[in-house]
């Protein structure tokens, strides 16, 4: 594929900020304890998107302070499409000043549109804002994974991710990757059609090139979607670029674009929480990862930061623990099946979000059967469609050896990640 230099929209503003990384000039689970401490934050941008759902970023910056704003502008087709919270910041670092809003256009590839935006936070969502990252959390250092030792964590990323119908949400992250959390704000983007004939020339700064690279916008969207007159079959696409681009095609083949409601879901949050119980009272939990479908994700080593978890979550999609047990260090991996998931939720809280809940992870004495189950109130409700992985090896460095898998090839994962 030809990947031309090419400009995303409009405005002189793209003729005085090049393509530079630098800032640029333009016209909830915290304490009060915590958030008292006021500890100066310093945040990078981040931008994403789903990962079946491929986004071309021609324009992002997110503003700070009274005329300043850190993002990119001028590139050519920046690519987020790795997951909701999975990317790279962007290298420019802003110190103790809250994201105040965020200018952003792009394409969304699998809908076939263009999304322009310039959000301006209310006053209550940039306390919000300002709140979490000045807060800390429980973390821990695992320079010597033998010696896991306690540290104050702090949120360094300020994560913007890109919806289908023009959603934009925020997150923020921990560059250590030991916890995520959602910042429940929502913005809108508006469809734009203001894309003008520089754009198919593969111009940049308003200079058409002689060469037309796309007729229209229906040829550019079938270019980047592999469809039309540019369509492959599945297995020359993976040989040409890689497997992920065959899931992200296949998948637009036979779904077509995505229902934007497909998120609604993963951002409801119940009041539960995530215990793990062994059976043989003499094995100890090690460490526990919890990640959740909106994103969100906490690690703990209950010995070491044992506070570092998320109350009022979203539905769980993956746990990820290690407990000690009879002279080995066991692991294991559960993926859990999208469907039975928000079907048992749902369920189990029915239209009382509010009301106490635990998710259970029984192990058994023998270390190679679990059950797992979610109870709310005098209700309990089993899951049966988990993907489960257990191994264990004799010393951290070890290889593992497999004890128990219920499934083969790769694991199941949730279609909105």
């Amino acid at each position: 594929m030809n990947w031309p230099k090419r400009i995303g929209r409009l405005l002189l503003l793209f003729l005085i900020m090049g393509g530079s990384c630098d800032s640029k000039p333009i016209s909830t689970d915290y304490t009060k304890e915590q958030m008292d401490k006021n500890t100066p934050c310093s945040w990078s941008p981040c931008l994403s998107s789903p990962f079946y759902f491929t986004t071309a970023v021609e324009w992002f910056y997110v503003r700070y302070g009274k005329n300043s704003a850190a993002g990119l502008s001028g590139i050519d087709n920046f690519l987020f499409n790795n997951g909701m919270t999975i990317s790279s910041p962007i290298e420019c670092t802003v110190n103790n000043l809250t994201p105040s809003g965020v200018d952003i256009i792009w394409a969304s590839w699998m809908e076939r549109k263009w999304y322009a935006a310039a959000i301006d936070f209310t006053n209550e969502e940039k306390e919000k804002i300002k709140n979490a990252l000045n807060s800390t959390f429980a973390s821990y250092d695992d320079e010597d994974i033998s010696d896991i030792k306690p540290k104050e964590g702090q949120y360094d990323i300020f994560h913007v991710c890109c919806f289908p119908g023009g959603k934009l949400r925020y997150f923020l992250e921990s560059s250590d990757y030991n916890r995520i959390i959602s910042l429940d704000i929502t913005s809108q983007a508006a469809e734009t059609h203001k894309l003008d004939e520089s754009y198919l020339h593969g111009g940049r700064c308003m200079i058409k090139r002689e060469e037309k690279y796309w007729e229209n916008m229906d040829d550019y969207f079938d270019e980047m979607t592999l469809d039309g007159k540019y369509k492959k079959e599945l297995d020359d696409i993976e040989e040409e670029y890689d497997e992920e681009t065959r899931e992200r095609i296949e998948y637009y083949r036979e779904h077509g674009a995505p229902d934007p409601a497909l998120w609604d879901p993963y951002f409801v949050r119940y009041n539960y929480n995530v215990s793990i119980v062994m059976e043989d009272s003499a094995s100890q939990l090690r460490k526990e990862s919890c990640f959740f479908t909106n994103a969100e994700l906490y690690e703990r080593y209950p010995t070491v930061n044992p506070g570092n978890i998320i109350t009022r979550p979203s539905a769980l999609k993956k746990l990820v623990f290690e407990w000690n047990s009879k002279g080995f260090i066991y692991s294991c991996y559960i993926y859990f099946n999208e469907e039975e998931t928000f079907r048992l939720f749902q369920e189990a809280f029915g239209n009382n979000p509010d009301a106490k809940g635990e998710l259970k992870v029984f192990v058994s004495k023998y270390n190679n059967y679990l059950e797992l189950s979610l109870t709310v109130g005098e209700k309990t409700y089993a899951f049966e469609k988990m993907q489960i992985d257990i191994g264990r090896r004799e010393r951290y460095y070890d290889e593992t050896d497999r004890v128990y898998e219920n499934y083969e090839g790769e694991h199941q994962d949730f279609v909105g990640r």
